[in-house]
């Protein structure tokens, strides 16, 4: 495998000093004081992002200088016992000579990035990806503290504002999905300090209108999109922070919603995905929660939903994802560990039961996760915003299966939320974060094969 960052001798960084600031209305989102040293400056359907707290614990570092020949040095240290490795990324070679970026071809293994380019100049607690306006090109939905704002893409990476769609306080989560079976995006967005969700559906052209609003619990900070009770039509899960719980809301297939029950989880929940993690047709759902470091996990079948025993995890767990991470055909899930500056790996085991836990360094505040192939070498990967090292870290696994130590691919400063796209038409997918700081927005940073 290569990784390279290209941005060095480009004269195409930015380096930008940002004062941390909360967005109004995102209870613990105002972030420690910003680093003195800031560096320079990627299936839609059913996904949601969050953003979340910072914490002053520090209990891993990574540090990451870019030489002259395009490589990456990685020199990844831990305190609190989870694996970690001193490493040189170095160029792979193959029978047909060294791996190279920039000659735009795609090759399995390859990790090459240009600089991070900021796309808009709003403080932004959540962002959604998906083709809003039917034309092939990956678009993006961003979350602020009384808007959302929709960007549609030309195809090339850049993008054309549409008209913003207005939120009664800030918004932390926002789902994607076909929500009234006509075959387009639909948005189901948190409005944290409303205690509500609303339904956005799509025109078609990247515009939306907004037909519902749905009470939830309190402090609403993620929704996540899946058709839980197999009817065909997709369903809602909202995290709810405060009141410590989430709200099952079921789909009736044209927009409208019916509240089907409301679960009790850990302390601080903020983030939730689905898998199907035994051998019945009906997903399980499994919620992170950062005050009690553990992950919830609740069998949708039977009609009901029953409690299955959970797992700790790290500490300080902002959200949880799932893939087949062991290549055993099952799925797994992770987590991004703010407190424990980690990640940790749950493997499932095919019957609703969660194996060893195992962790891996990641680098500064941890504070949300994709899992994604962004290598392209046919193996999902863990790609994760790093706040406070203005970084995104992708952790990989090698032909045996063994996780390598992170790698850091710098971005626009304070990064609280990730999404993974093909956002140029290249076939290889880019990064897009965002930041909630007061001078924070959303930045693209490109694939450079």
């Amino acid at each position: 495998m290569a990784y390279h960052w290209r941005a060095a001798g480009r004269g195409l960084g930015l380096l930008v000093t940002v004062v941390g600031l909360a967005l109004p209305g995102c209870k613990d989102d105002e972030p420690d004081d910003p680093p003195v040293d800031t560096e320079t400056e990627g299936d839609p359907t059913g996904t949601g992002s969050t953003s979340g707290a910072v914490s002053d614990t520090t209990a891993a570092t990574t540090d990451a200088t870019t030489d002259t020949g395009g490589t990456t040095t990685s020199d990844t240290s831990s305190s609190d016992g989870m694996e970690s490795t001193d490493a040189t990324d170095t160029t792979d070679t193959t029978d047909t000579g060294e791996l190279m970026c920039a000659d735009g071809m795609v090759v399995p293994g390859e990790l090459c990035f240009g600089p991070a380019v900021t796309v808009l100049d709003l403080p932004t607690g959540a962002l959604a990806v998906g083709d809003f306006d039917d034309d092939g090109n990956v678009d993006f939905a961003a979350g602020h503290e009384d808007a959302v704002s929709i960007l549609t893409g030309n195809g090339d990476g850049t993008f054309a504002g549409q008209p913003d769609l207005g939120a009664p306080s800030g918004v932390l989560g926002i789902g994607v999905g076909n929500l009234d079976a006509d075959a387009l995006p639909d948005l189901a967005v948190a409005y944290s300090g409303s205690d509500s969700v609303g339904i956005w559906l799509s025109v078609g052209d990247g515009t939306f209108v907004e037909t519902t609003t749905v009470g939830v619990g309190d402090f609403p900070r993620a929704v996540h999109v899946a058709d839980l009770d197999g009817d065909d039509d997709l369903d809602l899960v909202v995290v709810n922070e405060t009141s410590a719980d989430v709200s099952i809301l079921l789909g009736n297939g044209d927009g409208t919603f019916a509240t089907d029950d409301t679960l009790s989880v850990g302390l601080a929940p903020s983030g939730a995905v689905t898998a199907n993690l035994d051998d019945d047709p009906l997903p399980e759902l499994a919620i992170a929660n950062f005050g009690s470091g553990s992950v919830s996990l609740f069998d949708a079948g039977g009609g009901g939903y029953m409690a299955l025993p959970g797992a700790g995890v790290g500490q300080g767990p902002r959200n949880v994802v799932s893939a087949d991470f062991d290549g055993d055909t099952l799925p797994d899930l992770a987590t991004a560990d703010q407190d424990a500056n980690g990640v940790s790996i749950l493997a499932g085991l095919g019957d609703g039961v969660l194996d060893t836990l195992d962790q891996h360094v990641a680098g500064n505040d941890p504070r949300d996760l994709v899992a994604a192939d962004i290598d392209g070498d046919g193996r999902p990967d863990l790609v994760v915003a790093l706040e406070s090292d203005n970084a995104v870290g992708v952790l990989r696994t090698s032909d045996e299966g063994v996780w390598q130590p992170a790698q850091t691919v710098p971005t626009a400063p304070r990064p609280v939320v990730i999404a993974v796209a093909d956002f140029d038409g290249d076939t290889a997918l880019d990064l897009l974060t965002a930041s909630s700081a007061a001078d924070g927005g959303v930045a693209i940073v490109l694939a450079d094969p």
